[in-house]
């Protein structure tokens, strides 16, 4: 297994850009002035999402509200600090990731990346994971064929 995520071939991709476990399992190391427990570990869900949240909340700042419909500054994070304090709380059920997929259609350098750069005739795939402390759902969705792949 490659420390910076890439698979080399498993599940038959050659990358880093996936919703496989590999792809979207990173590690997070945090560390704020006066944390009594520096060093430990948690095995709770963390996304993201909630590394501004966590940070605004350990520089003494608002942390801005959830994200529910016309806020101009919210987040969809929370901060994680809870746990700085107590490691081993119950914390989050769920993790989400989602990224979008190269098309089937066109030439392999044209459907090489789906980022902001890209054609995006050639980015019509999503794949979407779920992740709790147990289980993984991954399903990838293409607008013109429905779910190809769950």
């Amino acid at each position: 297994r490659s420390s910076d995520l890439w698979q080399l071939g498993e599940h038959g991709e050659w990358g880093k850009y996936t919703n496989w476990e590999m792809g979207t399992r990173v590690p997070l190391f945090f560390r704020a002035p006066g944390m009594n427990t520096a060093g430990q570990r948690t095995s709770a869900l963390v996304e993201y999402v909630d590394i501004f949240p966590s940070l605004a909340d350990a520089a003494g700042l608002p942390v801005p509200v959830q994200c529910r419909s016309n806020e101009t500054t919210c987040t969809e994070g929370i901060s994680f600090l809870p746990l700085t304090v107590e490691p081993s709380r119950k914390w989050k059920t769920a993790a989400f990731s989602q990224y979008p997929r190269p098309s089937m259609r066109g030439t392999l350098a044209q459907r090489r990346y789906c980022g902001e750069e890209s054609n995006p005739q050639y980015c019509d795939t999503m794949g979407y994971t779920m992740r709790t402390d147990e289980y993984r759902y991954t399903e990838v969705l293409n607008k013109y064929l429905s779910v190809w792949l769950t």
